[in-house]
């Protein structure tokens, strides 16, 4: 696994970042919120909070 991949996969397993979106929609009172690895080239969204059902799950690549 290289260093990004397993900088990812921490971000994806940390409860605290889940429990920091939750409170970050709370505070805001906004649906969505979501801490991603973003390049010039992809981005991978590492934890979701979607309230809203805009349909962005955790751990999806884009390009």
């Amino acid at each position: 696994m290289g260093e990004d991949a397993f900088r990812v996969e921490r971000l994806r397993a940390d409860p605290a970042v889940a429990a920091m979106l939750e409170r970050i929609c709370d505070i805001t009172t906004m649906g969505f919120a979501a801490v991603a690895r973003v390049t010039d080239t992809q981005w991978i969204a590492c934890q979701v909070v979607d309230r809203i059902e805009f349909g962005l799950k955790r751990a999806r690549n884009s390009r």
